[in-house]
């Protein structure tokens, strides 16, 4: 995909401060350390959000209808009326899933609700590609836009009794319907606790929220290796195999899909783990001196592949 230049009217990270040294008042009493390299200045939040109509509603009185019929308590069925279907809506939906997945692949887990950490020196990069997906997004929604009104003419015929045409809206008033999301918040630091209490209570707050800190950390350490766990263990399952063998479930992703993780062990090891960077170089090497079909021709090279792949796991924290 062509990543275009322009960012949407993002603010670039250098115009937002997050790379400045912030002053606050100091309590009485507290000597306050500066420009001192912490996580809050080597990471940033960033939340994701797409906005679909979902062109589907319960329909109530079938629902009822449903479960009368079946003798079965009001809430054991739903009938969901699906009112548009149609090319340009699934290759929209399409983009928007293909962008959260990436998304998820350059971040950590945060906070609950969507908020993901993401790596300071990732940032810019972040952000351009982001802005790229955005496009293709907004792009995707002018061809649904070319094709609803001729769409909504063809659902009558498709939907049968179950067609509702105050469920179709002139596209001027669905079109604000549509859109994509990407806030980037900074990091609070344990020291912007900007209240005037007493020296205990500040204490014991600072050292909640580092030991809050600490624990998002060691979850975003434990997503990583998971992420690695999966496509590593299934390369080196299916290459496990001699030359007589018939190798089953050796697919052409096989590769690709060790390579998708490794995009996430350099953009997401926001604590600059060693073990997870020395895994990656690692594998990056191994993966990069083979292919699916050089594994396919030779057996001594998959058991090479294999026992140096199983090398690289194996210093890997255990979960």
């Amino acid at each position: 995909m062509n990543i275009p230049n322009n960012t949407n009217g993002i603010i670039p990270p250098e115009q937002q401060g997050f790379n400045q040294a912030v002053e606050v008042d100091e309590p009485v009493g507290i000597a306050m350390p500066r420009n001192i390299p912490t996580l809050a200045n080597s990471m940033v939040l960033v939340e994701l959000h797409h906005h679909i109509p979902p062109f589907r509603k319960k329909d109530k009185k079938r629902t009822a209808k449903v479960n009368a019929d079946a003798g079965a308590k009001r809430k054991a069925a739903s009938v969901q009326t699906v009112y548009l279907e149609c090319e340009e809506l699934t290759t929209l939906k399409k983009v928007k899933s293909d962008h959260y997945d990436w998304h998820i692949g350059s971040t950590i887990p945060w906070l609950d609700g969507g908020i993901r950490g993401l790596s300071h020196m990732y940032l810019q990069e972040y952000m351009k590609e982001s802005s790229g997906w955005e496009q293709l997004f907004n792009e995707k929604v002018e061809e649904l836009r070319d094709v609803y009104a001729w769409e909504v003419s063809k659902e009558e015929a498709r939907m049968g009794e179950l067609y509702d045409p105050s469920l179709y809206p002139d596209w001027e008033i669905l079109q604000v319907k549509f859109g994509v999301e990407v806030r980037y918040m900074p990091l609070p630091n344990s020291k912007d606790f900007r209240c005037d209490i007493q020296q205990d209570a500040m204490d014991y707050m600072q050292s909640e929220y580092d030991k809050h800190l600490a624990e998002r950390m060691e979850t975003g350490k434990l997503d990583m290796i998971k992420r690695v766990i999966e496509p590593v263990t299934n390369l080196i399952k299916m290459i496990d195999y001699d030359d007589y063998d018939k190798p089953t479930g050796f697919r052409d992703s096989l590769i690709p899909n060790v390579e998708k993780v490794l995009h996430s062990m350099r953009v997401a090891n926001i604590g600059d783990d060693p073990v997870i960077e020395s895994a990656r170089v690692e594998l990056e090497r191994i993966i990069g001196s083979v292919s699916s079909d050089t594994l396919r021709e030779s057996g001594s090279l998959r058991a090479m592949t294999k026992k140096e792949v199983q090398a690289v796991m194996d210093s890997l924290p255990t979960l």
